[in-house]
């Protein structure tokens, strides 16, 4: 998680939507317009593993914070 923080707080310009979403099988996805090397992605998608729910809540958070104008999803 710290990564992703990382990556998105320094990476502003590169985000499209934060379509963040936690799923059952525990990752939560970001819309990029650029992913990161070795991240696990999917056309414009990159998962991250999360090993809670609280995890995920606190990402979406962080997410919502750093970007008000961002379409975010809690799914």
């Amino acid at each position: 998680m710290e990564e992703l923080r990382r990556f998105v707080t320094e990476n502003k310009g590169t985000l499209i939507t934060a379509d963040v979403r936690t799923c059952m099988d525990g990752k939560i996805s970001l819309v990029l317009n650029s992913c990161p090397a070795g991240w696990d992605a999917c056309g414009n998608f990159v998962s991250v593993d999360v090993t809670s729910e609280e995890e995920g809540r606190k990402l979406f958070w962080m997410l919502r914070d750093e970007f008000p104008d961002a379409v975010l999803l809690l799914q």
